[in-house]
Order: C-alpha cells, then structure tokens, then sequence
C-alpha cells in the first residue's frame, strides 16, 4: 500500500506537471485564452441566464460563432478585441472588465453607458477634475462654509439662502467609496480613514434644517466604507438588499443579507434627498438601496448604472485579470423588494430627465451647465417644500 501511494502520488505529480508546462507553453495561445474565458462565464458567471433572457441571446450560441474568429497565434489588440467587446459585451455588464499590467495600451472595457460619463446629468465629474465641485463651491455655497475629507472623496457646504431659499439646507457630495491610492485589500470589512472624516463633516452640517446628499458620478468602492457612511443617516438597523452568488450551475449559495446600521455620535436624520445619476454605481447602488430605506429620504434625479452584482477576479492563462460579477443582488424593502437593478439602474422616486436638464433656462450644455446644476435645484426645490 505504501508503495502504491507513492508511485499515485509521483503520478499525480507528474500529471499536474505536464498539465502545467502544457498550459503555460500556450499560454498566449488564442483558443487557451478564449476557451478558458468562455468556461468561466458558463459556469460562474452570476447573471449568465438572467442576461440571455433580458438581452435575448444565447451564450453558448455566441460563443460558438466568436471563436471562428480566434487563431491560435493573433495580437493581443485582436484577442482582446474579442474577448472584451465581442464576447463579453454581449453580457452588458460594466462590472465585467480586465484589469492589465500598467501601461498597457488595451482596453479591457467591455461594456460603456453614455449616461456613465455624466453627460446626461449634467455633473461630469472626474479624479483630478473639480469642475462640478468648483461650480458647487461659486455658484451654490454660503462663502466659507465648504470643506473636503481627506484625499478630496467628500465634499461639504451649506447651501446659500434666498427670497426663495429662507431654510438652511446642508449639501455633502461622495465623490467614491474607496481611496484607490491605498494599498488596502478590496474586503467586506476594509475601512480606510477619510471614511472616517464623515463624523467631523457631519458635526458642521448637523444643524442645517435638511441635506442634499450626492451620489453622482460614484462608481463604488469598498464595502467597509460605505456601510460606515450609510449608519451615520440610519435612524434604525435596516436589512437592505440580498447577494447570492453563485457556486454552481443554475446554483446559488444562500443569501448575503446586507443591513445598515446606526452608528457614530452623530446622525442625521432630518429631511434628505438623495441625489443619483448614471455614474452611480456598484456600492453607491448598494449605499442608495440603504437610503431608501428610510421615509425621511427622497430619491431624485436619474437612474443608478445598474451594476449590483458582487465581483470576483481570475487571471487567463495569459496573465490578463478578468473582473466578473459572480452574485447578483436584490432590494429587499418596499418597492424595492425582489427587485434585481441590473443593466436599467435603481429608478428615483423623481426623475429630472436628460432632456429636462438641458432644457432647464440657464443650462448650457457646452460648459457642463454653466451656473446652473438642474438637478440640484430640483433637490433644493423639493426639500424645501419637506422643511
């Protein structure tokens, strides 16, 4: 019997070797590649079956007719050109998406939206470009009243009084749910500290009558920092939204109940209005779906981006990192409930339409709007009708 275990094992050790040096001499082989993209997704991809119905194709259909075009030896610009646009575009899911080597001249974007980019919004805002906050701080903020956490994510103010503004209305934007310049590991529990400057902003806006909290243009981040921010306006704990991932074909694990809960020593929880634009995504979907929650929150302006699902990271053979949503999530409150957002977006209770905002007087299209941010005047406007 020993003697059995060890000729299995040397066995098994030389299989797997071969295995290995077989893989990894066609590492950069187009079918390696292309196959082992398309075995993952048919097997782990969360929303594979909820996709075909909803965009009305058939994966293996259009895998089948894609790989006809893959040679075992094409550049990297046309494999990629298959995989990302061809193959996984057909999915339309922006959480799926290869990470590349710095420097690397490919797009690993499978999936665009228009309204992403805030071109339907209005409010382009970008790392390193502070045209929408700087517009926010001349035309919107009481003089000296405006501040950032660190690293710029979160930026504060107090909303200018009027003849028609005689409220004090407090306004926060969140720029992101992650500080990307940290070398942090992407976990449930990660927490990086300008989260933590949401109880200092907070103790300067705690007496404003009402808040305009925005969330346009986040495209996510860390769940640890956003489940910190969202306890900071939760009157009570909250299970907010489901995750299932799967483990299997046509299997899903049971369900990841997602809850918010109060926290910090100070909360707010006065009238808000909870601003949202195509650029809202992943955990700012996650964050919106807590703050719906809760009655004394108002939605408003245009659907989230529609990428809710969990993502998980594999290496090809040859070393490009695919990102795939390997869960999908489900709204567990009131309209909400059983509710899947993927693709359309989280729909707000009031809608300020692209054509509303380029129709609004002052808005000038060419400049980002000018002067003028229309959906944050709806906020103000319906708020101050709550105060």
């Amino acid at each position: 019997m020993i003697k059995f275990g060890i000729i299995l094992l040397f066995c098994l050790i030389v299989s797997a070797c071969e295995l290995f040096i077989g893989v990894d001499g066609k590492r950069n082989d187009g079918f390696v590649n292309f196959d082992y993209v398309r075995d993952r997704i048919s097997s782990s991809y969360a929303l594979l079956e909820w996709k075909e119905q909803k965009n009305n194709f058939r994966w293996d259909e259009v895998a089948r007719e894609e790989r006809k075009r893959i040679r075992s030896e094409m550049p990297a610009e046309e494999l990629m050109g298959v995989l990302a646009k061809d193959l996984l575009g057909k999915l339309k899911d922006a959480h799926v998406y290869f990470r590349l080597p710095p420097g690397s001249r490919l797009n690993g974007v499978t999936y665009e939206q228009d309204r992403f980019l805030g071109y339907d919004s209005g409010f382009v805002y970008f790392e390193g470009d502070n045209t929408a906050r700087n517009k926010l701080i001349e035309h919107y903020f009481t003089p000296n009243t405006h501040g950032y956490s660190k690293k710029r994510i979160m930026l504060y103010g107090k909303i200018k009084q009027s003849k028609t503004i005689n409220k004090s209305v407090g306004y926060l934007h969140i720029g992101s749910f992650i500080d990307s310049s940290e070398d942090n590991s992407a976990s449930f529990t990660t927490l990086q500290p300008w989260a933590r400057d949401i109880d200092g902003i907070l103790a300067k806006l705690i007496n404003t009558d009402g808040l305009v909290l925005d969330l346009r243009q986040n495209e996510g981040g860390y769940p640890g920092n956003m489940l910190w921010i969202a306890g900071r306006f939760a009157r009570t704990e909250k299970h907010f939204m489901n995750t299932y991932m799967k483990n299997g074909p046509n299997r899903f694990a049971p369900a990841h109940k997602w809850r918010v809960t109060p926290q910090g020593s100070r909360r707010y929880t006065k009238p808000i209005v909870l601003l949202t634009d195509g650029g809202t995504g992943s955990n700012g979907e996650y964050f919106t779906l807590a703050m719906r929650g809760f009655d004394y929150v108002t939605h408003i302006g245009q659907n989230t981006q529609g990428i809710m699902g969990y993502i998980m990271s594999f290496e090809i053979p040859n070393g490009w990192a695919l990102n795939y949503t390997t869960g999908y999530s489900e709204g567990v409150i009131g309209e909400d409930s059983g509710k899947n957002y993927e693709q359309d977006g989280i729909p707000p209770k009031i809608v300020v339409s692209k054509n509303a905002v380029e129709n609004t007087a002052g808005y000038d299209a060419a400049t980002g709007g000018g002067e003028v941010d229309p959906i944050l005047d709806k906020a103000i406007e319906h708020l101050l009708k709550k105060l």
